[in-house]
């Protein structure tokens, strides 16, 4: 690239005025990418920290489908034998486990509130970190964040 300077010197004064032109957009386009200026994109890891969760809605989230879906879900991705495996004693086992259900329906902060062990509790955990988007709970006709609790039987039948 050539610069041709006019015999005025008229370059010399334009050149320091762009210059500071693309430092300032810079500046600014920088200021605006900054994550507090960007709403958090909803996906598989996000996590509901800085807003309201509601423990009982006016709607409690449910499963894409009801509570049939959700039971066939369970059905075609719980591994029963997990306790068995894992040698745990005769009996039935209630594992209960806590979540959050954001108000665009991805399921977060998902904890094991029992501790029966024998791997039932991470089991659980897996089978309902992977699951599709739920239908959110709904307060006053919005969508809200809420908690959800869900209770998963696993079954050990005498040898």
């Amino acid at each position: 690239m050539h610069l041709h300077i006019n015999q005025n010197g008229m370059l010399s004064k334009i050149v320091p005025f762009i210059v500071c032109l693309l430092f300032s957009y810079a500046a600014r386009s920088q200021q605006a990418a900054t994550p507090r200026s960007l709403p958090p994109k909803p996906n598989k890891t996000t996590s509901v920290t800085n807003e309201k969760i509601y423990i009982n809605p006016d709607k409690a989230p449910e499963m894409s489908g009801g509570v049939d879906a959700w039971k066939k879900y369970l059905a075609d991705r719980l591994d029963i034998g997990v306790p068995v495996k894992n040698h745990a004693p005769a009996g039935k086992y209630i594992v209960v486990v806590k979540s959050i259900v954001s108000y665009f329906g991805l399921i977060s902060d998902i904890r094991a509130e029992t501790k029966h062990g024998y791997g039932m509790e991470e089991e659980a955990k897996r089978v309902i970190k992977k699951c599709p988007r739920w239908k959110p709970a709904f307060k006053a006709g919005t969508p809200v964040n809420a908690f959800m609790r869900q209770e998963i039987t696993f079954v050990v039948p005498a040898q």
